[in-house]
Parts: C-alpha cells; sequence; structure tokens
C-alpha cells in the first residue's frame, strides 16, 4: 500500500536506478530524549548518476525512441537539481512486549513492528528524501509528460537517499541484513504513528528539510521515513498487504504470514 509521504521503494528490495556518484558527506548532531543523548548521523548532498536503461523502463519508455532521448535530456537536468539527503539515529530499544515497542521513552503500538525488532537490541528510525531542491524545481514544470517525468525521477533519486542511508548503517554498525518498516504502510501500524516518530527523529527541517504536517504526510512528499532493524530474513510490508493491483508492490501477498508469525 502506497501514501502520499510514505513511499514505496524499488531499492528496499534492491532495485536500483540511480547509483550513487561519490560518497555523501557526513555529519552528526545530538539531541536528549528521555533524559539520554541521542546521536543523528545525516547524509547531505548524496551525489547520483544515471541508470539510463533502468530509468527508461521505470518511466515506461521504449529505448531507442525519440521520446527516449527527450526523456534522458530531461534526466540529466534534473541530475542538477537532485540534492537527496538522508538521516538516522541508532537508539537501543527499551520495551518490547505483545503489541508495542518502547523506544527511547516513546511508545509505538504495533504488533509487526514489535515481532519484528525481536531478534535485536538495537534500531536505526531514519528519514530520507529527495531534497527540497528537486522538488522545488518539479514545481515549476508546466508540462504534464515533464511533470510526469519529474515525479518518476524523484521517486528513484529518493531511492538512491535510502540506499546511501541502509549502506551506511549497515558498515558503520555492522548489522548484517537490514528491512524496514514505515508508519501507514501496514494497518497494523497506522500513519499516525508518524507523529511519534518525528518526535524520535527530532529537527527534520533544519537537518534535511523534511517536515510532517497535520495529515502526517511528509514535505516533500517524495521522502521515506520509518525504523530500520537487522533482520535474518528480509521483510517485506507488502507481504501482508492484501490490496491488489498495487503499482509499489514489491513482493508477493502471503495470507498465512500475519497468522503463523504475528498471531496472538
Amino acid at each position: 500500500m502506497i501514501l502520499p509521504g510514505v513511499y514505496s521503494t524499488g531499492s528496499i528490495i534492491g532495485t536500483s536506478y540511480l547509483t550513487l556518484a561519490g560518497i555523501p558527506s557526513k555529519a552528526e548532531t545530538c539531541m536528549s530524549i528521555d533524559d539520554r543523548t541521542i546521536k543523528y548521523h545525516i547524509l547531505n548532498d548524496i551525489e547520483v548518476e544515471i541508470d539510463d536503461s533502468a530509468l527508461l523502463k521505470r518511466a515506461m519508455v521504449k529505448p531507442g525512441t525519440p521520446i527516449a532521448g527527450m526523456a534522458l535530456e530531461f534526466a540529466k537536468k534534473a541530475t542538477h537539481a537532485a540534492h537527496p539527503k538522508a538521516m538516522y539515529a541508532p537508539i537501543y530499544i527499551d520495551e518490547r512486549n505483545g503489541d508495542e515497542v518502547v523506544i527511547a521513552g516513546i511508545r509505538f503500538n504495533s504488533r509487526v513492528l514489535s515481532v519484528n525488532v525481536r531478534g535485536g537490541e538495537r534500531v536505526f528510525p531514519f528519514a530520507a528524501t529527495c531534497g527540497n531542491e528537486l522538488d522545488n524545481w518539479s514545481r515549476e514544470l508546466s508540462d504534464p509528460l515533464e511533470h510526469y517525468w519529474a515525479e518518476t525521477f524523484k521517486g528513484v533519486v529518493l531511492e538512491t537517499a535510502v540506499d546511501a542511508l541502509r549502506a551506511d548503517v549497515e558498515e558503520r554498525y555492522k548489522t548484517g541484513k537490514i528491512s524496514l518498516m514505515n508508519p501507514g504502510s501496514l494497518e497494523n501500524w497506522p500513519i499516525e504513528q508518524q507523529k511519534k516518530l518525528f518526535e524520535l527523529l527530532g529537527d527534520t527541517g533544519a537537518r534535511i528539510g523534511v517536515e510532517l504536517t497535520e495529515s502526517y504526510v511528509m514535505v516533500p512528499v517524495m521522502s521515506l521515513s520509518g525504523i530500520m532493524f537487522p533482520s535474518e530474513q528480509s521483510f517485506f510490508s507488502c507481504h501482508l498487504c492484501p490490496r491488489e493491483d498495487c503499482p509499489g508492490r514489491r513482493a508477493k501477498y502471503d495470507p498465512a504470514l500475519y497468522k503463523n508469525k504475528y498471531g496472538a
């Protein structure tokens, strides 16, 4: 299931449409939550380069056609405006029970999340974005086709930010395989829990330019937030989502999985 501001990305299962063109600049900042100091890692100005064939496939444009040339020329222009960013924090879990997880004193209500993180002691709340620079640039476009290409391009730039974030977590903390969950991606973890997640993340606006609206949608919309966690087996929300014909589906729905793994 895809909601505005809760963007499901191809990179979550290893499908990348852009690649890192350089090592992203990094910064760190700290904030006090529940009488403890939380360290936040910030990845700024993540550079990207275009994978032409993969990008055309994502945009549903046939290679070798005149429109393909137009699309790739447009992507080159968009690349100059692309400044994806990401942030995350390593935080130890305070408490977990059947339907709840407490992280830095903040209580999250989700049985699926509670079960998913029971194998580890530390999680990595995060936010990533295509960047306000690209988002603002795309708002100036008036041609409907260019607007469609821009939305496609923003989505894959976001994927690049998530890829960079995942790689940084795995390298810095030697976590092994990482999975993630996003509020709003499943009924079991409703989008209203975005508010608690952003309390945990702190000033995302100042750090990477992402704001949360009163309706729990992120701005820029092509942003992703959630919790990363080590997992021996990859987890995809799609496994638990019965929605048919979902354009963002990354894995097959498994109707028996909730009862077998997450049932009380």
